[in-house]
């Protein structure tokens, strides 16, 4: 899974593999993360170097990364291409693609319309699983 995070200022791209292993901005990182308290504090050791991270809040996250106080945001690849699509300029054709397989039962907009944020612009109809 690829994750889009900003700590501060400072944006990386984190992939993490199934088999545990993980790149920060295409270089391959040595990392060991023990949870202390379950959800709120763990021990993180990077490069061989560790670290202390407890979390401070969730909305918006901040972490304490040894005494210092980081706001972080941390999107999935997914929700990452989502905003930066929403951020897009207004104009101009956009490719709206389906998140799983299905049925095109009525589009609700035309070509030209002027379409206001959250507006319905068709309706799929998928299996329930």
């Amino acid at each position: 899974m690829r994750y889009q995070v900003t700590l501060g200022e400072r944006r990386v791209r984190v992939d993490l593999a199934p088999d545990g292993r993980f790149t920060v901005d295409e270089r391959v990182v040595a990392a060991d993360v023990r949870e202390v308290a379950r959800g709120r504090v763990w021990s993180v050791t990077l490069e061989g170097e560790s670290h202390e991270i407890t979390l401070l809040t969730s909305e918006p996250m901040r972490l304490d990364v040894d005494g210092t106080e980081v706001r972080v945001l941390v999107l999935d690849e997914r929700t990452a291409h989502a905003r930066g699509a929403a951020s897009a300029a207004a104009t101009g054709r956009l490719e709206i693609r389906s998140p799983m397989p299905g049925l095109l039962k009525a589009v609700h907009v035309s070509e030209g319309d002027h379409v206001e944020r959250d507006a319905a612009l068709a309706t799929l109809e998928a299996m329930k699983m």
